[in-house]
């Protein structure tokens, strides 16, 4: 093959690679857009690596790019792997993340080899295919802000959302569209210099769609912005509590933790916003992203970052767009489309890319030995990236069989997700909670034959054995979850519902469910749902002094929460103190909408306390709840292994 040739399919290949991404997505994973955005740049990397090192077979001669943006992007490909090496919790996750070691890898892989194709001419197609891919963002974003997506639900049910995007974040397309705006707009004073006419009408056509998409899409986000973006404040008290810890502070909590260092971190004041209740898995700003993942390292990348891009030419309209691009990283939650936009950009409006090239020196082991190079990387990251894709549409496979009511789909695709990818906390979480829903079906027609003697002696046995299998089989996917995210709060909640939920059918597991609250509370000591929750537990326990104290906990971290008074209204009217069981239901009442079921609720439970005509606990409602003692649905109750233990109970009593 010649080296035109190749030359020709490399641009051709990065141009189509970059220009696509922002509009690429599938429906066939979880995360149907920045999972298979991952997947593209990735699979783009291994083909440019693969034409570049044919090219220099047959040359002998290496040829490596030196964009000015490349010692930000090798910065931040340092940082990634020495926290992914550092920090705790499953490699596989930090490897494959968004802003993981593979993702700018891949970049840089683009910028020193794929730059090597490019010459002026081609860096304009590279130009037009951005503008022709942001000018299709920028109609579907007016298509979706005047709702007309709607009328399409029924074929992809994403649409019925004005702010849908195949960029995948609001944020993402907003920084697309502002980052292009000043390159269009020098496109279009450089034709109309030239007369080129028809490029003209093309690009003014770019420029009015772009226009459109960018003011319909902030007249639609900016209401909401504060509820869809973690403010910068919230991020920079995240970034330095995570500095505090010597060991975070060097190799940040890890690219795949950043909602570890959110629950951790967050300040009380934040449960007096809407966003109470909502856990974030980025931070403020692109830059306190990388502060707090990858500690000191991810700082230095980031400044390096910004110098490469501030380093361009004196172009008026470029320097507009990098300005642009400068100020998107350092005041919004940059994505992946939207940060590999801003170098794809780069890479067609900077003219000259210094290319350093190197003579081979002819020796017969030289070419078996890039082709092993090159069979090797292909091999490693096709059987890589091949399985860690697989097991994502496998488990979404399974997602849809449980919305489907499909127990045993989603069993078996849930196994095979665990079988080409165990390293995934959440696959451990969703197989666990799938284990139990079974286990729990089990026990419910296990009780209900016994009623009515509808059972053999043998069949009841083998039940009981079924049963017991797919609660240790529960349990045994909490623990591994936590042991794979130690920090991450959603996996302890988990694991400590799996035994709340096994309390009526197994022996030992309502403590242990307060020892796994008590882990998950340390991970976010300022969430008032797990207090109130380990409150409930302690009722079931009939430990009312120690409910009584956590349900105080809650209403102390967010005095406007209704349901937390409640519970303790009824704790303390376990315990016998009437008095303080009406101030709390006098203070729900405040708390709750006139006119409302709650509300009569509330008000007629006062009335019927002041009386003192019951000793009973409360009835629970709609939204406000209290936690009743369940009945037990087998007996006798099931004794699990010490093994079933949570760590935390095994090591305290050690």
């Amino acid at each position: 093959m010649q080296e035109s040739k190749l030359n020709s399919i490399g641009r051709w290949l990065v141009t189509l690679a970059l220009a696509v991404l922002p509009l690429f997505f599938l429906p066939t994973t979880q995360d149907f857009y920045d999972t298979n955005k991952w997947l593209l740049l990735v699979g783009a990397a291994v083909a440019v690596f693969v034409i570049w090192t044919i090219r220099t077979i047959r040359t002998h001669e290496i040829s490596l790019g030196n964009s000015p943006l490349l010692s930000g992007v090798l910065a931040l490909t340092a940082a990634s792997l020495v926290s992914m090496l550092g920090a705790p919790g499953s490699k596989v996750e930090a490897i494959t993340g968004s802003f993981g070691f593979v993702s700018f890898v891949s970049l840089a892989v683009c910028l020193v080899f794929g730059t090597t194709f490019f010459t002026r001419e081609s860096r304009t197609t590279l130009r037009s295919a951005l503008m022709v891919s942001t000018a299709l963002c920028g109609l579907i974003a007016a298509y979706q802000a005047m709702g007309i997506g709607r009328y399409l639900t029924s074929v992809f049910p994403a649409l019925g959302d004005p702010l849908w995007s195949p960029t995948g974040a609001s944020t993402g397309l907003l920084v697309i569209l502002l980052v292009s705006i000043p390159a269009v707009i020098s496109a279009v004073i450089r034709q109309y210099r030239r007369k080129a006419d028809t490029a003209l009408v093309s690009s003014v056509i770019a420029l009015l769609l772009i226009g459109a998409g960018l003011i319909l899409t902030l007249y639609r986000f900016v209401p909401l912005f504060t509820r869809a973006i973690l403010p910068v404040g919230y991020g920079w008290t995240i970034a330095l509590e995570a500095f505090k810890n010597p060991r975070t502070a060097i190799f940040g909590v890890g690219t795949q933790n950043y909602l570890s260092a959110f629950t951790i971190g967050k300040p009380i004041s934040i449960n007096t916003t809407p966003l109470w209740n909502v856990r974030f898995g980025t931070g403020s700003t692109f830059l306190l992203h990388l502060a707090t993942t990858y500690g000191v390292l991810g700082i230095v990348a980031g400044i390096v970052f910004l110098r490469g891009l501030w380093n361009t030419k004196d172009n008026p309209w470029q320097k507009a767009s990098t300005v642009i691009a400068l100020l998107a990283v350092v005041l919004l939650p940059v994505n992946l489309a939207a940060l590999t936009f801003i170098i794809a950009l780069r890479m067609a409006t900077d003219d000259e890319h210094g290319i350093t090239t190197m003579h081979l020196p002819q020796l017969p082991w030289v070419t078996p030995v890039l082709a092993t190079m090159c069979a090797g990387v292909v091999l490693a990251a096709s059987l890589f990236v091949g399985r860690v894709y697989a097991a994502e549409v496998a488990f979404y496979r399974s997602l849809r069989a449980a919305q489907r009511n499909n127990g045993t789909d989603t069993y078996n695709l849930q196994r095979k997700a665990l079988q080409l990818n165990t390293n995934a906390a959440r696959y451990h979480i969703a197989y666990s909670q799938t284990n139990l829903a079974l286990a729990n079906s089990l026990a419910l027609s296990f009780a209900a034959e016994a009623t009515q003697s509808a059972q053999s002696e043998d069949q009841a046995t083998g039940d009981r054995q079924l049963i017991a299998t797919l609660v240790q089989q529960a349990i045994r996917e909490g623990k591994v979850a936590v042991n794979l995210a130690p920090t991450n709060v959603i996996a302890w909640e988990n694991l400590a519902r799996v035994y709340q939920s096994l309390a009526p059918i197994a022996q030992g597991a309502d403590v242990w469910a307060v020892a796994s609250y008590q882990q998950a509370i340390a991970l976010d000591p300022t969430n008032p749902i797990l207090r109130l929750d380990l409150g409930g537990m302690y009722i079931r326990q009939e430990n009312y002094d120690s409910a009584i104290q956590q349900f105080l906990i809650a209403t102390q971290l967010k005095i406007d929460f209704a349901n937390a008074h409640y519970n303790l209204a009824n704790a303390y009217r376990l315990t016998g103190d009437n008095d303080k069981a009406a101030a709390e239901l006098e203070a729900t009442r405040t708390l709750i909408t006139q006119g409302t079921d709650d509300y009569t609720k509330v008000v007629g439970e006062l009335d019927e306390l002041k009386k003192k005509k019951t000793s009973e606990p409360l009835p629970s409602g709609e939204t406000l709840t209290t936690p009743r003692e369940p009945t037990p649905i087998m007996e006798p109750r099931l004794t699990l292994p010490e093994s079933a233990q949570p760590e935390a109970t095994r090591a305290a009593g050690e």
